[in-house]
């Protein structure tokens, strides 16, 4: 390369990072722009941020309570949570015990603290047998519990408001002996809610308090998990408010939220499932908080930073009040009843409870002090002459003032910290106001000052004329985020833009010889060994899912798709390696994606492009445009994915297009589309890419086998971590007494399913696959240990679809295909299998699938009559992608499978065609079959005996298991399984004719 022409490449590159710097510092700063004009939703149960205490009265006696109640109320403490046990209360069914805790209802309130009910703990004669020793357990029916709820809250209707409905339910012992069941609670809240509402009207209904957990599901689960899965049973309209339980344990309070951990901050990540869910109305009370630094100054910083930066934070209750409460170590007595620092700590930040923090109040909030005639109720504040005063301290750097106008004239003047509002006009006195006049009436949010330094303020309004019209209806405080101003963020993409131009003015004059720089560098990273290019790539991935924080996952991200754009042949072994992990997803820019996804879109886009220069490297030769020989020979042959004249597509492809297309046309009669649509993109249209790169870019028997290794190779991860599991007892199902290994699925069935998909490929190539070299010999060991493993992990799984129908159809199929000997010892050796398995585990398993009366076979049986329903009611067009369950669940099912209501597929892979993608979809699935084994049978007779031959074998083996377990169970429509049939369908045409000049 000249040197001039040496210079002109390395300013263009430098220019174009320079461009994507300003573009990323221009995004950044966007995001971090105060957001002034983005008004906070009202969360009312958020209004009161003032703060109490846990403790147990009914270990006391009634002087103790008296002494407890009295430092309470000493110290500002408005909040006692209180546990109300069924149990206790109700020990025979219809006979209450009353006595003790009228006593202590009638202490608290007579103190003046709020009391937060915490209704839990089931009676004997109500729970389940299995739950006989446990109190905690929830109740075997829901309505005895109803009945109990409404005795208590008809009962103290007139001194209880607040009521927590149950405690824990994510977590053992809090749910009993089974696992834990977000719907189950559902129906127990609904119950609770139903109830307590019937007998207190002006009742507020708060969740049960959620255990801090990250643990996936099974007995215990997630805190954000469960209050997610609560909102997708439809659980907003039993609840008023969320209880949540932020505690530090033994992290420092300042660290930031994180799915994975455990402190102070995790309450934000339940507030963000909330919000996900558009109900930015609905408040999160801390129920029960505590610090593992319990040092006063700890304490005030952790309350002082919910109430600045948390508006959507309601009361904060301390852990414990008392060493012998459930929570003592945090308590604020010692044994002798003397409060300690920690009480001093919260009695001083009682003081500022009247302080209106970041968040919306009504106009009766406890932070507006007024003096005059004022008429104040929550739903407005009405002045009673000229000259009533409101006052408002509040903290944060902006206030707004909810406004009812009326058809007279009124106004409001102003001040902040004793001078003019200064995002008012002013009067000719220089008085900030506020026109209350508008003959069409209506209310408005008016900005009374904003820019504020983030501290403490006092806003007064005094009032001119304007009785009668209710016009305050509140305020609203915000803490504007800190940031640069947005139009810097405006400056910085016009630089980015004006940028770009000139780097392209630049070169333009010569685009020529630009063009055969980048065509000598692109071969020159073509001509590495394609083993480190795939490395290269790889290590990319890895980081991009390990990656924190925006900016550096955006870096990465780039980095990737820049490496799939040199080189986008290194993406396929990695989507066929990244299959089984597809669940594990990536958050990226507030959405989650799957790796598989990202992966697969980044490799299309790179092989776009490359086809695209190619063309362009073309066109401009016949220009006059040609590099050197020496510019020209950087790559491999056939490296560069060139246009082709005479594209020829085969039965096969024709089929997958119109499988594609069919899936397609069916989002045009999908009732629920979001999910179809869903489906579409990460099942359907995403496979039927990847097939098409597999088609344009699998060239050669050294592509073909680095995809069928890389296929083979993620099995044998995915089975590797779930033998791991088993051995330590991690993430199992628990199942009919037995361990089932899962992975990172939701059933073991699934796993099943993928594996089930790569044994008869592992199988075949490892007993008959010919050693002609040191590469294939170590081919040979790498398959036989990967079905032996595989083997291993699908009998781990107890999947019975595995176990008689898939595996054993495709073991055999091989077998039959190698002769009569071969099938001999095949069917000796599955019936050996058979009886080993049968002593593992006992017959119960196997043979409760003959019976047709209960269990798995009877609801199969029932399942697919109620498919078969939903066929003759949908024959032509099916019901649509995903859409399934919601016509099975409310219409279709049997009666007699009430157990098995909320299924997502037929458990039938002709049923599961012909009802998402209707009679043009079942045909396209056949016509691909009838197609692929013509295909695979022909190359396994034309082949010589070698490994391409047994690469045959194992995908037509691989296919059986795809009809036969699809027969009882998914098979095409998750992510793993249309990829791995979209790898299948590409393989079996390229395993003889590696360029046979098709697409």
């Amino acid at each position: 390369m000249k040197a001039g022409d040496r210079s002109l490449w390395l300013g263009s590159i430098l220019g174009l990072v320079l461009v994507v710097v300003l573009a990323s510092a221009a995004f950044v700063v966007w995001n971090r722009s105060p957001a002034t004009r983005a008004p906070l939703p009202a969360v009312p149960l958020a209004a009161d941020k003032s703060l109490g205490a846990n403790t147990d009265l009914s270990l006391l006696s009634a002087s103790e309570r008296e002494q407890v109640l009295s430092a309470m109320e000493s110290g500002g403490l408005r909040w006692l949570r209180q546990r109300f046990p069924w149990d206790l209360i109700e020990p025979t069914a219809g006979q209450y015990e009353w006595a003790l805790w009228d006593e202590i209802v009638s202490d608290i309130t007579r103190h003046n603290i709020s009391i937060l009910a915490v209704l839990d703990g089931t009676p004997p004669w109500a729970r389940a047998s299995e739950d006989a020793d446990n109190p905690l357990a929830p109740p075997a029916e829901t309505r005895p519990f109803g009945d109990w709820l409404a005795a208590f809250s008809d009962r103290y209707a007139d001194q209880i408001d607040y009521y927590q409905v149950w405690d824990e339910p994510n977590i053992a012992p809090h749910w009993g002996a089974g696992e834990v069941d977000p719907a189950a609670y559902v129906r127990l809240l609904r119950e609770g809610a139903i109830r307590i509402r019937a007998a207190d009207s002006g009742a507020t209904i708060l969740t049960a308090a959620l255990a801090p957990n990250v643990e996936p599901g099974g007995a215990n689960m997630s805190d954000l998990l469960f209050l997610d899965a609560l909102y997708r049973q439809g659980a907003a309209e039993w609840f008023d408010a969320v209880a949540a339980q932020p505690y530090s344990f033994d992290l420092a309070p300042d660290l930031p939220p994180d799915p994975a951990q455990l402190n102070w901050q995790r309450v934000t990540l339940l507030h963000d499932v909330i919000e996900s869910h558009g109900d930015v109305g609905t408040a999160v009370w801390a129920v029960s908080f505590g610090l593992s630094d319990a040092s006063p100054g700890a304490v005030a910083d952790a309350v002082i930073e919910a109430r600045q930066d948390w508006p959507w934070l309601g009361p904060m209750m301390w852990a414990a009040w008392a060493p012998e409460d459930v929570h003592g170590q945090y308590a604020l007595v010692d044994g002798t009843g003397q409060p300690g620092p920690l009480y001093d700590a919260l009695s001083d930040l009682t003081a500022v409870a009247t302080v209106a923090w970041p968040g919306v109040y009504p106009a009766d909030h406890m932070s507006g002090q007024y003096e005059g005639d004022w008429r104040v109720t929550p739903a407005g504040a009405d002045m009673g002459a000229s000259g009533d005063r409101l006052t408002i301290p509040f903290w944060g750097t902006r206030l707004d003032l909810l406004v009812r106008r009326g058809d007279y004239r009124a106004f409001l003047y102003v001040t902040v910290d004793g001078g003019r509002a200064g995002a008012l006009p002013a009067d000719r006195q220089d008085r900030a106001y506020v026109v209350l006049y508008d003959p069409l009436g209506g209310t408005s949010r008016v900005t009374l000052a904003q820019g504020l330094e983030p501290a403490e303020h006092v806003a007064q309004i005094v009032a001119e004329r304007g009785w009668g019209q209710w016009a305050i209806q509140g305020w609203a405080v915000t803490r504007e985020s800190p940031g640069a101003p947005r139009w810097l963020a405006v400056l910085l993409g016009l630089a980015a833009l004006v940028l770009l131009g000139l780097t392209i003015y630049r070169t333009w004059p010569a685009r020529r010889r630009l063009l055969a720089a980048i065509w000598v560098a692109w071969a020159r990273y073509r001509a590495l060994d394609r083993r480190l290019l795939l490395g290269l790539t790889a290590a990319a991935v890895v980081l991009l899912y390990v990656m924190v924080g925006t900016v550096p996952t955006l870096v990465i991200l780039t980095l990737l798709g820049l490496l799939l754009l040199l080189s986008p042949e290194s993406g396929l072994p990695l989507i066929a390696v990244l299959l089984p992990f597809y669940q594990l997803g990536r958050p990226l820019l507030g959405k989650v994606f799957s790796m598989v996804e990202i992966v697969t879109l980044l490799t299309a886009v790179g092989w776009g492009a490359n086809w695209l220069f190619a063309w362009w490297a073309r066109t401009g030769s016949a220009a006059g445009w040609q590099p050197s020989p020496g510019e020209a020979s950087g790559g491999r042959s056939g490296d560069v994915p060139a246009p082709r004249g005479g594209v020829r597509l085969t039965s096969l492809d024709w089929g997958i297009v119109a499988l594609v297309g069919a899936a397609a046309l069916s989002l045009f009669w999908s009732e629920h589309l979001r999910e179809a649509a869903r489906e579409f993109r990460t099942v359907v249209l995403e496979a039927g890419i990847f097939y098409g790169l597999l088609r344009a870019m699998v060239r050669d028997r050294r592509d073909l086998w680095r995809v069928a290794d890389a296929w083979v190779l993620g099995g044998v991860l995915i089975a590797a971590i779930g033998l791991f599991q088993w051995a330590s007892g991690q993430n199992l199902i628990t199942a009919e007494g037995v361990w089932r290994v899962r992975g990172f699925y939701g059933s073991p069935n699934n796993l099943a399913l993928y594996l089930g998909r790569l044994l008869p490929v592992g199988l075949a190539i490892a007993a008959w696959g010919t050693a002609g070299g040191m590469r294939s010999t170590g081919r040979r060991w790498f398959y036989l240990g990967s079905t032996v493993l595989v083997g291993v992990v699908i009998v781990l799984t107890y999947s019975r679809g595995a176990w008689v129908v898939g595996v054993p159809a495709a073991l055999l199929f091989l077998a039959a295909m190698r002769g009569r000997r071969v099938l001999l010892a095949g069917l000796l050796a599955l019936l050996v299998v058979a009886a080993i398995l049968l002593v593992i585990v006992g017959p119960g398993r196997l043979l409760s699938l003959a019976d047709t009366t209960t269990g798995t076979t009877f609801f199969r049986l029932q399942l697919w009559q109620s498919s078969w329903n939903m066929v003759r009611d949908h024959p032509l067009l099916g019901v649509g992608l995903d859409n399934f369950l919601y016509e099975y669940r409310s219409f279709y099912v049997l009666p007699t499978a009430w157990e098995e209501l909320n299924l997502s597929h037929p458990h039938n892979f002709v049923l599961d065609f012909w009802l998402r993608l209707g009679l043009p979809g079942l045909i396209a699935m056949g016509w691909l079959l009838v197609a692929y084994f013509r295909r695979g049978l022909a190359a396994y007779r034309r082949l010589p005996e070698g490994m391409e031959r047994m690469l045959a074998l194992g995908l037509m083996g691989s296919m059986v298991n795809f009809a036969a377990h699809g027969l009882v169970d998914n098979a095409f429509f998750l992510v793993d399984l249309a990829f791995a049939f979209m790898i299948a369908v590409a393989l079996v045409q390229r395993v003889d004719r590696p360029a046979d000049g098709g697409i």
